[in-house]
């Protein structure tokens, strides 16, 4: 970006003293001039002092006002140039971030779907964890009552008070809970 300001050799390009007009007067074309114009009931004074009339008093301090007002023009001028700069950079920075927001999004959601990835295999990984103790409990639940109807019959059998019939029920009805419960693990 190239700056535009203003500079002092374009301050002495605009500068009066410059203007030809100016340029070309001294004290005694001045003074000539003002008595050969002044026409009657206007007055101008062309006493010298110091080499300087009044009158070119009063156009020196009127040449110094335009010239202090150049310089704040040039002044106003130059800070307009720096707030458009500073804007044009504020806005580039903007475009930039604008730019780079779907990169940023694309990011973002590549490590959510790989978050989400992540949990599903841990989700997965606990819902097998989960399912072989399951089996295990059932598998160890089996073995339980099957122990026990195991020591019901051995209790029975000990008893020695039972009769035939009796121990045929018992043992039918041992056989058939190990048959159910048989079908109860392979249906699991």
């Amino acid at each position: 970006m190239s700056s535009t300001h203003l500079t002092d050799k374009s301050k002495e390009q605009f500068h009066p003293k410059n203007n030809i007009a100016a340029s070309n007067m001294d004290d005694k074309s001045t003074a000539s001039v003002n008595k050969s114009t002044a026409s009657k009931g206007e007055f101008y004074t062309s006493e010298v002092k110091d080499g300087t009339t009044k009158d070119q008093k009063t156009r020196h301090a009127e040449f110094q006002e335009a010239v202090d007002k150049r310089d704040g023009i040039v002044e106003e001028y130059n800070a307009s140039v720096d707030r458009i700069e500073a804007a044009e950079k504020m806005h580039d920075e903007l475009e930039e971030k604008f730019e780079a927001a779907p990169k940023e999004t694309a990011a973002i959601q590549k490590d959510l779907k790989a978050a989400e990835q992540a949990l599903t295999a841990k989700l997965d990984e606990h819902k097998d964890r989960t399912w072989r103790l399951w089996e295990k409990i059932i598998e160890e639940a089996s073995k339980l009552e099957a122990t026990k109807k195991d020591f019901l019959a051995h209790v029975l059998d000990s008893g020695g008070q039972k009769s035939e019939g009796d121990q045929s029920e018992a043992e039918m009805a041992r056989t058939g809970d190990e048959k159910g419960n048989e079908q109860e693990t392979k249906v699991d």
